[in-house]
């Protein structure tokens, strides 16, 4: 486990603001961490459902689209929430593996694109190698 041990004893947290700060402290740190993850649970399930939506649409009307991403979203997210850390452990292996590959291809298209002189991307009119990467004037 990776809660911090006082002898045999695990403390959490809330416990240590409780300790340190006293009670109406623990209940602000506990409001305060609800709303973190409430808001961005909310974030992500927003900006899963857009992106799906607009990628791969299900019919002409994007609000119900929208709708059944949230929905399978939440088919994932619920249950996964029950879920001790550690039992996520392979889920959050994959997790950081994708994350770090597509980094590296962000990356790598990004240089691709300055190193070229032919357009690449959708609706672009000239080479990336053209445009400055900061213009300060």
């Amino acid at each position: 486990d990776d809660i911090p041990i006082i002898g045999d004893r695990k403390v959490e947290l809330p416990e240590l603001a409780r300790i340190f700060l006293g009670d109406r402290w623990r209940l602000f740190f506990l409001v305060t961490m609800a709303f973190d993850l409430y808001g961005l649970t909310w974030t992500v399930a927003a900006v899963f459902a857009e992106s799906l939506t607009d990628c791969f649409p299900i019919w002409n009307d994007d609000s119900a689209t929208y709708r059944v991403y949230i929905g399978a979203f939440a088919m994932v997210a619920i249950p996964l929430s029950f879920l001790d850390i550690v039992d996520q452990l392979i889920l959050q292996m994959i997790f950081l593996c994708s994350r770090l590959l597509m980094v590296i291809f962000m990356v790598t298209t990004t240089a691709a694109a300055f190193s070229s002189d032919i357009p690449h991307f959708g609706f672009q009119e000239k080479p990336a190698s053209s445009a400055p990467l900061a213009d300060f004037s």
